[in-house]
C-alpha cells in the first residue's frame, strides 16, 4: 500500500512538472489579445440613384455651414454686417479648397493617378494647413478690397474654425483617412490589419475643447487679432504632438509636413501676438 502510494506520487510529480513548464512556455509565446473598438469606414455615406454622397464631402459641407452660422452670430454681436461675413466665407471656401488640395498634392504626390484625380475633392485628400493658408489669403483679398480691419474680422470668425474642424474630422473618421499608428490601448480601432489610434476622434474632441475655450475668451477685451493668434498657437502645438501618433510620412528631420508647418505657424503667431500686445499698450 505504501509502495503503491509512493509510486503514484512519484509518477505524478515526474509527469506534472515538465507539463507545467511546457504550458507556461506556451502561454508566454502567445500574443496578447488587444481590446479594440469595432470600426468600418464608410467612404460613401449613401447613394441616391446613380449619385454617390461621400462621407467626407458631406461632413465638410456641414462644417462650413455650421462655421458660417457661428461666424454670422458673432458678427451681429460685434455690429459687423453679417452679409459681408457670408461673402468672406465664399472666399474662404474657395481658398480653403484650392489651398488644401495643393498642400495635399505637394506632400502626397502618389495619391494622384490621373488628371481628373486633381479635382476629386469630395473623396477627401485635403490638407488642413494648406487650406488654412489658402483661406487666409483669399479672405484677405476681400477684406482689403472692402476696407475692413483684417484682424478684427479674423477674431470674429476664429471661434467658428475649430467647431468646423471638429465636424470635418468626423468626416475623416467615416472615410478612413488621417488614421493613427498601431496601439495596444483598449479604444484602438481595427484598420488596415492592425489596431490603431483613432486620431480623427482625438482631434475632434480637442477641437471642441478649443471651440468652447475661444467662445469664452471672445468676451474678454483685448487687441484685435489676439483670439485668432491664440487659436493658431494652440492648434499648432496640438497638431505637432498628435502627428507623432498619426501614420503620416516623415519628410524632413523625421518630422511630417504638418509638424514643420505647425512649428512655423506657432513661431509666427507668438511673434505677432506679443508685437500687437506691446503696440496695444502704447
Amino acid at each position: 500500500m505504501l509502495v503503491n502510494r509512493y509510486l503514484n506520487v512519484s509518477i505524478a510529480q515526474n509527469y506534472t512538472k515538465p507539463q507545467c513548464i511546457k504550458l507556461e512556455s506556451f502561454l508566454k509565446k502567445q500574443p496578447k489579445q488587444t481590446m479594440m473598438i469595432p470600426y468600418t469606414p464608410h467612404p460613401v455615406l449613401f447613394e441616391i440613384g446613380f449619385i454617390k454622397i461621400y462621407s467626407w464631402g458631406f461632413m465638410a459641407a456641414i462644417a462650413f455651414l455650421v462655421g458660417m452660422f457661428f461666424a454670422a452670430k458673432e458678427a451681429e454681436r460685434k455690429n459687423i454686417n453679417k452679409n459681408k461675413i457670408y461673402d468672406i466665407f465664399t472666399y474662404i471656401i474657395i481658398g480653403a479648397i484650392i489651398g488644401s488640395r495643393i498642400g495635399h498634392i505637394i506632400f502626397n504626390p502618389g495619391t494622384i493617378q490621373s488628371f481628373l484625380d486633381l479635382f476629386r475633392i469630395w473623396e477627401g485628400g485635403m490638407s488642413f494647413q494648406g487650406g488654412f493658408i489658402g483661406a487666409i489669403l483669399f479672405s484677405f483679398i476681400y477684406i482689403r478690397k472692402n476696407k475692413m480691419n483684417f484682424w478684427k474680422v479674423a477674431d470674429t470668425i476664429t471661434p467658428s474654425i475649430p467647431i468646423a474642424q471638429a465636424i470635418g474630422r468626423i468626416g475623416c473618421f467615416l472615410r478612413g483617412c488621417c488614421y493613427g499608428i498601431p496601439t495596444s490601448l483598449p479604444w484602438g480601432i481595427q484598420y488596415l490589419g492592425e489596431v490603431r489610434h483613432p486620431t480623427q476622434i482625438y482631434s475632434s474632441i480637442f477641437l471642441l475643447g478649443i471651440f468652447f475655450f475661444l467662445s469664452k475668451q471672445k468676451y474678454k477685451k483685448s487687441f484685435n487679432g489676439s483670439l485668432f493668434l491664440t487659436y493658431i498657437a494652440i492648434y499648432s502645438i496640438f497638431r505637432f504632438f498628435i502627428e507623432f501618433i498619426r501614420a503620416d510620412p516623415k519628410i524632413l528631420l523625421n518630422l511630417t509636413a504638418a509638424q514643420i508647418t505647425s512649428v512655423i505657424l506657432l513661431f509666427v503667431s507668438i511673434i505677432l501676438f506679443f508685437k500687437f500686445k506691446k503696440g496695444d499698450k502704447k
